[in-house]
């Protein structure tokens, strides 16, 4: 959703949009802030074992995450391989302390409602298996241009 004409201002914490038209000679400029305090929802991108894809869905949508209008329990996941190494203070789900280690896992994504992030995030730290999940949460501004 980033383009060229599109650039974030973090003393104001807006998105500015720049349209430039010709007319004769002269370029004119709108700008369209886009206040990061009004964003509705984030995708949660959650690294885990594939064995925990179904109970980490239904909880997220029990908790009503995982939904897209007129559907629920929506989320996808694609197979990835990931490295890692446990340091000596670590308790490792998997691997030895000090070697570096490589395992296969999925990375799943899902939907949720920003007031709803809070309690998602407790939710997946529950299930998870890791130490330290590894848990991304990207604000969505694909309302914006509706």
């Amino acid at each position: 959703m980033y383009t060229d004409n599109m650039r974030f201002d973090s003393v104001t914490k807006h998105f500015v949009v720049f349209e430039f038209r010709q007319g004769g000679n002269k370029r004119t400029e709108r700008k369209q802030g886009m206040d990061v305090n009004h964003i509705k929802q984030v995708k949660l991108e959650i690294y885990t074992p594939a064995e925990y894809i179904g109970e980490l869905r239904d909880s997220l949508t029990a908790l009503g995450a995982c939904k897209i209008g007129s559907y629920d329990h929506v989320i996808s996941w694609q197979e990835t391989k990931g490295c890692w190494r446990p340091l000596e203070d670590s308790n490792p789900f998997q691997g030895e302390k000090g070697r570096i280690c490589t395992g296969e896992e999925v990375k799943l994504e899902a939907l949720c409602p920003i007031a709803l992030v809070p309690g998602a995030l407790k939710i997946i730290r529950s299930i998870h298996p890791y130490e330290e999940p590894v848990i991304h949460i990207i604000p969505l501004i694909n309302d914006w241009f509706e």
